[in-house]
């Protein structure tokens, strides 16, 4: 799961981002097995954001607690935008970090089936690599607004994410 692309997606659907991840993802599996959810992110920097900061770790400390999810933190980095003119906010090794561990997972053959939750197209050829080269089944989950075609044309399901499909697994 991309963490940022999930929240986004989750609080722009249904006004929230409480959700029994568990449930979700097992509904994405269907009869199939759930080896692991793996959540990747980006910690909000403390001296930017003192509130969202605290609000995110109370997330992260809760969601450790799930035994199947494993947390994966990238960076955030304060970066000049040039054709902004201003200094802005950008997630570092998030993307990398994703796509070296599904490429790990797929190596070490921990899984028949990958199921990518973002819209990102940028994961679009390591999908086609794991597809193509280690046998594996590609999936990906994003919501309608968000998706990707090029994410779509790889993949040999996707599941377009709507309103009533996330507010089930709400808390």
């Amino acid at each position: 799961i991309d963490g940022s692309n999930f929240y986004h997606g989750c609080k722009k659907a249904i006004g929230t981002n409480r959700i029994k991840f568990v449930e979700f993802a097992q509904y994405l599996c269907g009869s199939r097995k759930l080896v692991s959810i793996e959540y990747y992110n980006c910690p909000v920097l403390q001296q930017y954001n003192p509130k969202i900061y605290a609000d995110q770790q109370r997330f992260f400390s809760r969601i450790k607690l799930i035994p199947q999810l494993n947390l994966h933190l990238a960076r955030l980095v304060k970066r000049f935008d040039v054709t902004r003119h201003q200094q802005v906010i950008i997630e570092k090794g998030l993307d990398v970090m994703l796509a070296v561990h599904m490429f790990k997972h797929a190596i070490s053959d921990s899984y028949d089936t990958v199921i990518l939750v973002s819209g990102d197209g940028d994961f679009a050829p390591a999908l086609e690599i794991i597809k193509r080269a280690y046998g594996k089944r590609v999936e990906h989950a994003s919501f309608a607004d968000e998706r990707s075609d090029h994410l779509r044309q790889v993949c040999h399901k996707v599941w377009e994410l709507e309103e009533h499909d996330i507010r089930r697994f709400t808390f």
